[in-house]
C-alpha cells in the first residue's frame, strides 16, 4: 500500500508541477483536480453498481471470466507470482479478504472467494474503461496536459488488480476441483463403509 500512495502521489505532483511551470495559477489547480475526479472517483459508483449486481452474472467459468489462450504465458513473462504480494489488497472493504486464503479445505469458501475475484476485476476493468470514456466529456484544451496523463494513472492504478485475478483463477479452479474431488471420493468411501456395516449387521441377525 505504501508504495501505491508513494509513487502514485509523486506521478500527481509531477503532472500538476509540470502544468503549474506553464500556468501557475488557481485556474490550472482546480483544473488539474476537477480532471481527476471526472476520471478516477467514478470507480466508487463503478463499485457501487458492481456490488449490487447478482452474484450468478460473476461465474469464474464464465467466458468472460474464462483464461484465453497465451494469457498464462503473458502473466508468466511480467512476473506477475513476484509482484502481485506487493499489491495492496482491499477486499475488506466489501467485507470478504482476499490478501489470504484463509479456509483452503474448504469448497464453498473457495467458490466464494472466485466470484469475489471475478467481482474484482469487473470493478477494475470497468473503471479503465470510464477512465479513458471520461476523456470525451474532459474539456479538449486540457486533454493533453491533464486527461491523458490522469488516464495513465487511473489505469496503472487499477490494472494490476485484474491481472492478479486473472493470473490466480485457473489456479484456484484447480484447487476448487481437487477440494471436490477429495470430498467426493471421501463421501463414496464414508457410503461404502456405512453398507459394509449394514450388510455386516444384517448377516449377523
Amino acid at each position: 500500500m505504501k508504495y501505491y500512495i508513494r509513487y502514485g502521489g509523486l506521478y500527481l505532483c509531477l503532472v500538476l508541477g509540470i502544468n503549474l511551470a506553464f500556468d501557475f495559477s488557481w485556474t490550472t489547480f482546480g483544473n488539474f483536480w476537477y480532471v481527476a475526479c471526472i476520471i478516477c472517483l467514478p470507480a466508487i459508483v463503478v463499485w457501487a453498481i458492481v456490488k449490487l449486481t447478482p452474484r450468478r452474472v460473476f461465474n469464474p467459468n464464465g467466458r468472460i471470466f474464462r483464461p484465453k489462450k497465451g494469457e498464462n504465458q503473458f502473466f508468466e513473462k511480467i512476473r506477475v507470482k513476484k509482484w502481485k504480494a506487493a499489491v495492496p489488497e482491499a477486499g475488506f472493504i466489501g467485507g470478504f479478504p482476499k490478501d489470504h486464503i484463509y479456509e483452503p479445505h474448504n469448497a464453498e469458501y473457495m467458490k466464494r472467494y472466485l466470484i469475489e475475484g471475478c467481482i474484482s476485476e469487473t470493478i477494475h476493468v470497468l473503471s479503465i474503461a470510464w477512465g479513458i470514456t471520461a476523456l470525451l466529456i474532459i474539456p479538449r484544451e486540457l486533454v493533453l496536459r491533464m486527461g491523458v496523463p490522469l488516464v495513465i494513472f487511473n489505469f496503472m492504478v487499477h490494472i494490476f488488480f485484474a491481472i492478479i485475478q486473472r493470473y490466480m483463477r485457473p489456479r484456484l479452479l484447480k484447487t476448487l476441483t481437487l477440494i471436490e474431488r477429495i470430498s467426493n471420493k471421501k463421501q463414496e468411501n464414508k457410503q461404502e463403509t456405512l453398507e459394509e456395516n449394514q450388510n455386516t449387521q444384517n448377516k449377523m441377525e
